[in-house]
């Protein structure tokens, strides 16, 4: 009962974030996602903001280029709102999903087909896994002494993104043989 009560605030407050554009509102909700988060997820939080700061300023650059009939502070403005959504969104979900187990948030969906429930259970034991084949990666591109440039985000990313994306297909193509397999095809 706690989680599915735990998973429809997560679905509340994801909607009024989304769907509110009270700058207030929006920023209250901001200041306590990362207090909420950094007090659910300590430390582990850190790595997480990073990128979510690089797309924040790349939705603060997008506002500022596409919305040309309003003044440019409206513009910035509007894009600091947006990026403070989507921080809110991603520190929310994260607080939910550090403080609930992957068998927790599963139950939640007792509702959809066993073949769904797989899937959600696949997911959510993959994102972990993940996360620390990307820590693997970056040491392993320390350690041959290679250093990101802050520069060029794309080309600083490559030697990260290639060698997580061989790996991740290949564990796609395993579950999906183990899978087939036993019979979830």
């Amino acid at each position: 009962m706690i989680q599915k009560l735990k998973f429809a605030g997560l679905i509340i407050i994801s909607s009024l974030v989304a769907l509110n554009h009270d700058q207030i509102y929006i920023f209250i909700v901001f200041v306590i996602s990362v207090l909420l988060s950094f007090y659910v997820g300590g430390n582990k939080i850190l790595p997480r903001i990073k990128p979510l700061l690089l797309v924040s300023i790349f939705i603060v650059a997008i506002n500022l280029i596409s919305a040309g009939n309003i003044t440019i502070l409206s513009r910035i403005l509007n894009g600091i709102i947006n990026a403070l959504k989507l921080i809110s969104l991603s520190l929310v979900v994260f607080a939910y999903t550090m403080s609930t187990s992957p068998a927790e948030i599963v139950s939640v969906f007792s509702f959809l087909p066993r073949k769904a429930k797989v899937m959600l259970t696949i997911t959510f034991s993959l994102i972990p896994i993940t996360l620390k084949e990307i820590e693997k990666i970056q040491l392993v591109q320390k350690s041959r002494g290679y250093e990101g440039s802050s520069m060029n985000i794309v080309t600083s990313l490559l030697p990260l993104i290639m060698p997580l994306l061989n790996r991740t297909l290949k564990r796609a193509e395993q579950i999906g043989i183990i899978l087939e397999t036993k019979g979830y095809a």
